[in-house]
């Protein structure tokens, strides 16, 4: 079985589009008007926070079309 590289994401699309889009919202709003470093600490802040959503959005997608048992039980009783 082949073993999936950590970096394997930077061929991916979406993260691709995730980085050129968080770039020129920064580019458009942000350069010139304020300090370079807080342009560039908007960009990271807007790549990470894309990472976390479309990372919460695979897991959930995963779990709906799943036919495992979700890993926390209906149970109500709590046992």
């Amino acid at each position: 079985m082949e073993e999936k590289s950590k970096f394997e994401f930077l061929t991916s699309n979406r993260f691709w589009a995730l980085v050129f889009g968080s770039a020129s919202t920064i580019l458009v709003t942000s350069v010139g008007q304020e300090a370079w470093y807080k342009s560039l600490g908007k960009f990271f802040g807007l790549v990470a926070a894309g990472f976390i959503t479309i990372r919460t959005a695979d897991r959930f997608s995963e779990v709906v079309s799943s036919t495992k048992e979700p890993p926390v039980s209906d149970n109500p009783k709590g046992d």
